[in-house]
């Protein structure tokens, strides 16, 4: 329950960062404009609910991610749909332990907020790119 609260915490402090930085961004042309997302990475598993991973995706370049340009990149290929979203295949055992991603914010302008389970992390890291790699 502790954890929980410290993770709801740090997305509430994540996310009232998140609107001041979009109100105070100038008003830029580019392929990216408008995208702010908050990205998550949990565990499914009954004790597992609460995000293991949380980050904040702007893909003009002030962003909490690592791997921004490359993150942005592979999020334009797949349309901004998670579901689209395979970069590639690596391989992994098959292990179920599966891991759920979610990503809600602005993606080029419009608000969207998606969910999308993967078996395994090594799946995940193999298809999903550089967007939950962080």
């Amino acid at each position: 329950m502790k954890t929980r609260v410290l993770a709801l915490t740090a997305l509430t402090v994540l996310l009232s960062g998140f609107g001041g930085v979009a109100q105070a961004a100038p008003a830029r042309a580019s392929n990216h404009d408008g995208t702010s997302l908050v990205l998550s990475v949990e565990g499914v598993e009954a004790e597992q609910g609460i995000p293991l991973k949380v980050t904040w995706l702007d893909c003009t370049g002030r962003s909490g991610h690592p791997r921004t340009a490359d993150a942005c990149a592979d999020l334009a290929t797949a349309g901004g749909d998670l579901a689209a979203l395979h970069v590639g295949d690596r391989a992994c055992t098959m292990i179920y332990e599966p891991v759920r991603t979610r990503m809600f914010g602005v993606w080029r302008g419009q608000w969207v907020s998606q969910t999308r389970t993967f078996p395994n992390a090594c799946v995940l890291a193999g298809r999903a790119g550089a967007l939950f790699d962080f």
